[in-house]
C-alpha cells in the first residue's frame, strides 16, 4: 500500500506520526511526506513576528534551507520518501486585500474556525488533487489545537479526497490523556497502529533532526524524548480517523 501524508509544515507528519511511518515503511508500505508550505520568503514578506521567529531558531535569511535541510535528514531516518510545494508559511503571508499580514504575533497562528483564506484552500486543493494518485491512502491533520495552516491543509484535503484519514497534530495533541478516547464528532478510529519501542527511537530521532524547531516546544532534546515517550505510552501516534 502506499501512503501519503499531508504535512502543513516542515515538521508536522514528523512530529505527529514519524513512529506510524516508520513501522509502515518497515513492513513494506511506500510512505511519502507531503508539505506544503515550504516557499522561500522574499526579505518583504519578513514581518517583525517572523524576524523574532528567526532569531528564536538562530537562522538568517536561508531559514527555509535550512529546514528543508533537516525535512530532508527526518524523513530519511523514517525511510520515507518527500515532496515539498512552494506555498507561503502563514508568518510571511499578507491578505492581498490589504497587504496586511496574516500573522501579527502568536495569537493569530491560533483560530478556531479560520475562514480568511478561501482562495488559497482552493489553490492547495488543486495542486494536491492534480498530484494526488488514486491508488493511495491520504492522511492529513486534525487541525488540532488550532494552527491556521493546519486548518487550511485539513480543508483542502477533505475538498481532493472525502474519504481521507486524519492524524492529531502533536505536540498540541500532547496535553490530551489518551488520544485514542478524543471525542471527534463525525469523525471515527479508521486505522490503529501499533508503534514499537524501536520505532520510538526512530520517531525521537527523526524529531530531533528539526534542530531549529526544538525550542519552539521543549528546553532541549531529552525534554523532547521523554514527552514523546510519555505521549506514544498514552496511546499518541498510533491512530487515525476518517469520516464515520
Amino acid at each position: 500500500m502506499k501512503w501519503i501524508f499531508l504535512s502543513p509544515h516542515l515538521d508536522d507528519a514528523v512530529f505527529s506520526c514519524g513512529g506510524f511511518i516508520w513501522e509502515k515503511v518497515h513492513r513494506g508500505d511506500a510512505v511519502e511526506i507531503w508539505t506544503i508550505f515550504t516557499s522561500a520568503p522574499s526579505p518583504s514578506d519578513l514581518t517583525p513576528f517572523a524576524q523574532s521567529l528567526y532569531a528564536r531558531w538562530g537562522v538568517g535569511m536561508d531559514a527555509m534551507a535550512t529546514r528543508r535541510t533537516e525535512d530532508q535528514q527526518a524523513c530519511s531516518r523514517l525511510g520515507a520518501a518527500y515532496r515539498l510545494f512552494d506555498f507561503l508559511d502563514c508568518i510571511y503571508r499578507h491578505f492581498p486585500e490589504n497587504r496586511m499580514p496574516v500573522v501579527r504575533g502568536e495569537d493569530d497562528l491560533f483560530q478556531p474556525h479560520y475562514q480568511s483564506e478561501p482562495q488559497l484552500v482552493l489553490q492547495i486543493a488543486g495542486v494536491i488533487g492534480n498530484a494526488f494518485p488514486g491508488d493511495a491512502r491520504m492522511v492529513g491533520p486534525l487541525a488540532l489545537g488550532n494552527h491556521i495552516d493546519h486548518q487550511l491543509v485539513k480543508e483542502a484535503l477533505l475538498q481532493v479526497d472525502p474519504g481521507a484519514s486524519f492524524y492529531a497534530d502533536y505536540p498540541y495533541a500532547g496535553s490530551i490523556e489518551d488520544i485514542r478516547e478524543i471525542p471527534l464528532p463525525g469523525l471515527q478510529q479508521k486505522y490503529l497502529q501499533s508503534i514499537s519501542s524501536i520505532g520510538l527511537k526512530y520517531w525521537q530521532e527523526a524529531i530531533a533532526a528539526y534542530q531549529t524547531q526544538t525550542s519552539t516546544f521543549w528546553d532541549d532534546v531529552p525534554e523532547m524524548e521523554r514527552a514523546l515517550e510519555a505521549y506514544w505510552r498514552g496511546g499518541g501516534g498510533c491512530v487515525l480517523w476518517g469520516k464515520a
